[in-house]
């Protein structure tokens, strides 16, 4: 007899009979079947196959059962991606809610990520993509959960607004953008992580950017805003960066030092180029605190001016340029500009 066996689909084999089947003495006989699952059992062995066998000689009658349940695993991250509640591609750090229909056993990992009890089990995915692995075991059977982790790859720059820090009319500077930062892929959430510009003292200073007055802005340092955890968010929104070309370009004298009266020394072209990597850790950083691993790729952010006090700031593929008639383009396009304060 059979219980249940309509939440098995037949791969191979031969059933069993359904009705009693005589043997002659020395006589045998084997069915041999493979099953797959078509549903989850509503309970613990609630499938199972039940075969008697009576002894005419003595009488005597034995029995042997077979139990079986079927397990179904459900991984639902608490960010929803593009209408996929159940995806096996995760960020690092992300949350996933593991249910187990019926719940018969037991979680597991193995690697650097983590089992949490938040009103179920929860898997926390490493911080970094390890090898890590997420199983579920039920008595002598187990099932490694495909999982694929992935890192942030890059960041991307939108709604560029040009900023405006009120300098007047025929001098040079007063450019910035701010820029919305959002961390990619968009298919996984990166809501567990924070991420920071890393401080650095790589980069380049060429022409009139050599001059030492200038020296406090050669790099992207803390000074310079860089080391500025921010928490991503549910939609990998990091926070606003300010692209800013500083405020008031000074001429500069023939003996080398600046001044602000445009009736003696002038401008000419020069170039500040800034290398900046990004790198991620667990969220809520403090400053000062290092990132567990910076992005693969590097962005610049580059400041240039030239001989006739046009500034320009570029960064992310977008650029923001001012000439000394306070015309602001963005992009290319001619565009009115937000003061910044």
């Amino acid at each position: 007899t059979k219980a249940n066996f309509d939440k098995l689909t037949l791969v191979s084999g031969n059933e069993p009979p359904e009705t009693s089947v005589e043997l002659s003495p020395g006589e045998s006989r084997r069915w041999e079947a493979t099953y797959a699952p078509q549903t989850h059992s509503a309970s613990e062995g609630d499938i199972h196959a039940d075969v008697h066998f009576a002894e005419n000689l003595s009488g005597d009658v034995y029995a042997q059962s077979a139990q079986m349940t079927v397990v179904e695993l459900e991984l639902t991250p608490w960010a929803d991606k593009e209408g996929f509640p159940h995806r096996h591609l995760l960020g690092v750090k992300e949350a996933v809610h593991c249910r187990a229909y019926p719940d018969v056993g037991t979680w597991h990992e193995t690697g650097g990520g983590e089992l949490k009890d938040w009103d179920g089990p929860y898997y926390v995915c490493p911080l970094v993509s390890d090898g890590s692995t997420l199983s579920y075991s039920a008595g002598s059977a187990s099932y490694n959960v495909n999982l694929d982790i992935v890192e942030p790859s890059a960041m991307e720059a939108r709604s560029p607004i040009a900023m405006s820090f009120g300098v007047p009319e025929n001098r040079a500077g007063g450019i910035g953008m701010n820029l919305r930062i959002y961390v990619l892929p968009e298919t996984v959430s990166f809501s567990g992580i924070a991420m920071e510009e890393i401080p650095s003292t790589q980069g380049s200073h060429t022409g009139y950017f050599e001059n030492p007055y200038f020296a406090k802005i050669w790099y992207h340092t803390e000074e310079m805003w860089a080391g500025r955890w921010g928490n991503i968010d549910y939609e990998n929104y990091w926070d606003v960066d300010r692209a800013w070309g500083g405020d008031e370009m000074p001429h500069e004298k023939q003996d080398g030092t600046v001044t602000f009266n445009l009736n003696e020394g002038a401008w000419r072209n020069g170039d500040i180029v800034w290398n900046i990597s990004w790198g991620w850790a667990e969220k809520d950083r403090k400053p000062g605190d290092s990132p567990a691993k910076p992005l693969a790729t590097p962005y610049n952010q580059e400041f240039h001016i030239d001989a006739s006090g046009t500034l320009s700031v570029s960064k992310f593929q977008h650029t923001a340029v001012r000439g000394t008639n306070d015309v602001f383009r963005l992009n290319g396009d001619v565009v009115q500009p937000t003061p910044a304060y």
